[in-house]
Formats: C-alpha cells, structure tokens, sequence
C-alpha cells in the first residue's frame, strides 16, 4: 500500500529495458515481419504483403495510430495479428531481470496496509505487455513466501494495472491460460490479438473511464516513458483533468520545443526531468516515490520544494 492516492501514467519508453520497442521501433519490426511465422496461408500473405506497403509508404509513426485510421479498418485485423507476433517474444529475453524502476516501485507499495498507508497505487499503462503484473505478482511471491493466491492478493491490494489499448492476453499468474515468456506458437499470437485495443480519438469512450477516473482522484501523477502523443492526450483528457495538479515527468530526449508544445496543449505544473535520464534515473533524481509514500504529504509540497532546490531538475 502507499500513502497518498498516486497515479502512474506509462508509455512505451518504460519497457525499453526489457528490450520492448518504442512506438516507431514497434513499426519497424512489423514492416520487416519480426515474429510472424508461415501459419496463415495464402490469404495471410497477402494481408501482410498489402499491411507492410501501406504502412512503410504512410510514413505516420506507429501502428496504432496508423491502424486507427478508419480508411486502413480493412488491415485491422492483420494488424493486430502482427503487433502480437512482433511483442510476445520480448517477455522471454529479460524475464528474471525486472528493471531497476519496477524494484523502486515495488518497495514503495510493498508495506502492509497501516492506517497511514491505505492507498492502492494506479497504473494507467499504454503498453500491451504484461511485466509490469509478472514481476510484481512474483516479487510478492518471493518476499513474502506466499502462495500463489495470496501474492495475487496481495498484487490486488496494492497496485491497479489500467491498459487502456488492451494487452497480449492474461497470464496464469492473474487466472490467465499462458505462460509469461513461454515459446510463441500461433495460437498464442491469435489469443494475444483478441485482447489488443485500436482506437482513434475517443475520450467518452467507457474504455478511459476507470483511466480518467485514475487520473482525476491522484494527488499524486508521474508521467514515465509517455511521448505525449495528441491523440493519447485526449483520450485521457489530461488537460482538463491535471489542471489543478502538480506533475513530475520523464523527458528523455525531450528538447525545448516539446516541452513547449506540451504546455501549449494545456498541460501545466509539469516539472520534466533530465533529457538524459531514462524512468530509472528520473525516479531516482527527483525521488518520485518517496514524496508520494509520505503520509500527508502535498504534491504541490513536492512541487514547490524540487523547483527551489538548490540543484533542481533544469527548466529549458
């Protein structure tokens, strides 16, 4: 449990350690075919032959966005079918090796439920993969000798995991039927796709509901990994919902001219990290977690005291 209602929002840069791909990576991969196999005969060939022209041709960034277009609806499916197929192999290259962040995370939710400390931790994830629930179900597991029931209970009490576009398809650990990380067979894939998201700009959709719902209730917002994409943006209405907020944010690689854009749209009160610093070291630096595990403690407080600090994070 934590102290303070604390929502996280996460994007692709967060799975980077895990050797996950960024959205344009993700792009790349499905152009080049990685991870789709020979199963799909002749009418899946030239599903992926007719997806790899358009999409490598359309020059927009990412499969999403490029699948959310209604005009490529008819690559849809084949879409899917290859954003499971280029994702599901990445569990199996780091699975006994959590990234540093998730080990940060972890110790500041692990504390049993005091009366300081009753708060369960919000996750709202772009991602489709599933490390975030792997390592934390077992890492309870694991410092708790519990069983498997009562590390998923535990998991439950403490941290919500909202994937907003859908994910590869649940895991045994949470009642799932596949294993995280187990070799990648055609029904695996075909399972994976039936649990992938594509939308286009949609905020009343009932699918943000319990995301908006994250956002608006936290004291507490860390931005991690997130590209601010405009059409992720709306769907989360951050704008309207962070206006009365104090928010901390990765900027990795982020220049002068993005930060600007991300206050043009509306986001304000936003403190960004070093341009340098992936989720690891930002979290570190500006100890993220421990202002958010304070009994109460004010995020404007966190605010305040990080912007007037002697060597505070840089303002471009």
């Amino acid at each position: 449990m934590i102290a303070n209602k604390t929502t996280l929002i996460v994007g692709a840069g967060a799975s980077v350690d895990l050797d996950y791909p960024t959205g344009v990576q993700l792009k790349d991969w499905i152009v080049d075919g990685r991870g789709i196999t020979n199963n799909y005969g002749d009418e899946g060939i030239a599903d992926r032959k007719k997806l790899t022209w358009r999409l490598k041709r359309s020059l927009i960034p990412s499969i999403d966005a490029f699948l959310a277009e209604e005009e490529n609806a008819d690559l849809r499916a084949w879409g899917v079918i290859c954003i499971a197929a280029a994702l599901l192999p990445c569990e199996s290259l780091k699975k006994s090796a959590p990234p540093q962040w998730l080990q940060m995370l972890f110790n500041a939710i692990r504390g049993r439920k005091t009366e300081q400390r009753q708060e369960k931790l919000k996750i709202v994830t772009f991602n489709y993969d599933l490390s975030i629930e792997f390592f934390l179900f077992h890492a309870f597991l694991a410092a708790y000798k519990l069983s498997s029931q009562e590390a998923r209970k535990a998991f439950e009490e403490s941290v919500e995991v909202i994937h907003v576009y859908g994910h590869l398809g649940q895991i045994m650990e949470f009642g799932g039927n596949r294993e995280y990380g187990a070799p990648v067979e055609t029904y695996t894939i075909n399972d994976a796709k039936n649990n992938l998201v594509i939308i286009g700009r949609k905020p009343e959709d009932p699918l943000f509901t319990a995301a908006q719902a994250a956002i608006a209730e936290a004291e507490f917002i860390a931005i991690l990994g997130f590209g601010y994409d405009e059409t992720n943006v709306a769907n989360l209405r951050m704008v309207d919902l962070t206006k009365s907020k104090f928010i901390l944010s990765t900027a990795y690689d982020m220049g002068v001219g993005m930060r600007g854009w991300i206050n043009h749209m509306g986001i304000k009160n936003v403190l960004f990290g070093m341009p340098q610093d992936d989720v690891t070291q930002f979290l570190h630096r500006s100890a993220f977690f421990r202002w958010a595990n304070t009994p109460g403690m004010k995020a404007e407080e966190m605010y305040n005291a990080i912007y007037t600090a002697p060597m505070r994070l840089p303002e471009y």
